[in-house]
């Protein structure tokens, strides 16, 4: 489980494009060994991530990717597919403020 600060761009329908960041919540590598499949367990614990998600104000959008043979076990959470275009990059962005205010910004990857 993960909750970050996600930054977005959204082109609307006047090709006017729109900056942001909202607060997400993610779930990743979800796997069962095959003795412990077909029993509810994968179902439990993602019900947990999600209701621990619902319970922190401020989460706007959860996220998991999933291959298509098991999105079935999601979409009984309540995820849906989407199709998407993003890209995710641990970075930091630090900005610094010259001697005549013009803001100068650093990009660590």
């Amino acid at each position: 489980l993960f909750i970050k600060d996600l930054a977005f761009n959204v082109d609307d329908d006047n090709d006017e494009v729109k900056c942001g960041s909202i607060r997400g919540g993610g779930i990743g590598e979800v796997c069962t060994d095959a003795s412990h499949r077909r029993k509810g367990l994968s179902n439990t614990l993602l019900r947990m991530a999600i209701d621990y998600m619902s319970e922190h104000n401020g989460i706007q959008v959860s996220l998991l990717h999933a291959g298509e043979a098991v999105r079935p076990v999601y979409e009984k959470c309540g995820y849906r597919c989407v199709r998407s275009r993003w890209t995710l990059l641990d970075a930091v962005i630090s900005a610094s403020l010259s001697s005549d205010a013009v803001a100068a910004l650093s990009l660590s990857v």
